[in-house]
């Protein structure tokens, strides 16, 4: 039997309080044992073989009693959960407060819950009005193809020189025509500037999409008072400073060596990424709230067709868990872009 008491703290998490009763908690003895078993060595016995009372007497009464402790919690918390319906995330932190043999298990839990919030009721004016402060993107003419031409021309012949003496290379580009356009793969000049051109006018308008759907984000985050639990802070905290490690790691510098050049610590720089931590936290809580409130969905085959780009991607036949994993995160992202384009649309 499980007596517990449910309290909402701070920070959008609850504290749980409770006892589990002295019959089912001894019950962990022999399962604690068994766990212990694996563990300690025990002179004249296999690893795992040892009698379980002299496992006990070699382990001693507190290390088994926490083993019996940290099964039950693992066991009883998502019954917990469950039963009180309690919308937790991330780990729990867990204090044990009453802990002897022929006594009940006490215990504190806490844990994070998803923040309740309200959205604003005009959000989609909200949206507008931001993206209507945005400059569009301008056309691209004939000058700026050009210089795109001319600075892809310049490193493709510095590549080819950079063994060559520098009193022997070129100072000047040889005359833009349908050779030179053929050397860069196309049949002719008009086509390389038809092509130029719709790459820099698709360029032109993924930055203005970024725009707008940073500047809506921004905005819907810093209109919605959300209380955001601690945890989730630090763990966006610690998502993006492992992002910045690999795109450091992959420059092929050392994180260390970046930071000693920048003369901070990990926590201060997590520190000082802190306001826009909680911008994205909270963007993600309000674009999920969005979603469910518009009744956005992926439908099936949309799924299936992301699933399938993947695989083709990586070449590879995925199985049926990790299949399973994808279309989780397929899901998401699917309603997460159809709420983005709800939300910037013009």
């Amino acid at each position: 039997m499980i007596d517990v008491k449910i309290e909402k703290t701070p920070n959008s998490s609850v504290a749980i309080k409770g006892e589990l009763a002295e019959k089912e908690f001894s019950s962990y003895r022999s399962k604690a044992l068994e766990v212990l078993k694996s563990e300690i060595k025990i002179d004249g016995f296999r690893p795992g073989h040892a009698p379980l009372e002299m496992v006990a007497n070699k382990a001693g009464e507190e290390k088994v009693l926490f083993t019996m402790a940290d099964l039950a919690i693992k066991d009883i918390y998502p019954t917990i959960i469950k039963d009180n319906k309690i919308d937790a995330i991330g780990r729990p932190n867990i204090t044990i407060t009453k802990l002897a043999f022929g006594n009940p298990l006490g215990f504190t839990i806490i844990t994070a819950i998803t923040p309740e919030f309200t959205l604003p009721k005009n959000y989609l004016e909200i949206s507008k009005k931001e993206i209507a402060k945005i400059e569009k993107p301008a056309e691209i003419i004939e000058e700026d193809v050009l210089k795109a031409i001319a600075t892809a021309r310049q490193q493709k012949k510095m590549s080819q020189e950079k063994d060559i003496p520098e009193k022997d290379k070129k100072t000047d580009l040889s005359p833009l025509n349908d050779s030179v356009a053929q050397e860069f793969g196309f049949k002719d000049l008009i086509e390389m500037k038809q092509k130029v051109k719709e790459n820099m006018t698709q360029i032109e308008k993924n930055k203005y999409l970024d725009k707008k759907k940073s500047a809506v984000i921004k905005k819907l985050a810093n209109q919605t008072n959300i209380d955001l639990p601690l945890i989730l802070i630090e763990s966006e905290l610690e998502k993006m400073l492992n992002e910045l490690k690999g795109q450091i790691e992959a420059s092929g510098l050392k994180f260390e060596d970046y930071l000693n050049h920048l003369k901070k610590s990990e926590e201060e720089l997590k520190e000082t990424w802190k306001p826009d931590a909680i911008i994205r936290i909270k963007a993600a809580l309000i674009i999920e709230k969005i979603a469910e409130q518009e009744q956005i969905k992926a439908e099936p085959d949309e799924i299936d067709k992301e699933v399938n780009r993947l695989a083709k991607y990586y070449n590879q036949e995925f199985d049926e868990i990790t299949k399973k994993q994808l279309s989780k995160m397929t899901t998401r992202a699917i309603i997460n872009e159809k709420t983005l384009e709800l939300l910037i649309k013009e």
